[in-house]
């Protein structure tokens, strides 16, 4: 798993699913050995809420939020702001 894990170089992690910087959902042979929501349950979700915080965590933060999958985020201003300057926006 650690290998497969490596070679596909996810920034994030949500209820097991493992997610690209971009937001593409990656290494699902590891998440088909997990106990999780599906992806399609996510989806289907009205309001699916992460909970983050830290400017170490601003990748991964944004690599989930360009999935699509959530609705809402809570956050700290240091994470905030580093995803702003990721992002280009100052």
């Amino acid at each position: 798993m650690r290998a497969q894990l490596d070679d596909e170089a996810p920034v994030a992690e949500m209820l097991g699913h493992w997610f690209s910087a971009d937001g593409g959902v990656v290494a699902q042979d590891v998440t088909r050995m997990s106990v999780t929501t599906e992806i399609h349950q996510l989806s289907a979700a009205p309001h699916v809420v992460a909970v983050a915080a830290g400017s170490e965590k601003a990748q991964a933060i944004m690599g989930v939020a360009r999935s699509g999958l959530i609705t809402g985020l809570v956050t700290d201003r240091r994470a905030a702001e580093r995803m702003l300057e990721i992002a280009g926006a100052g």
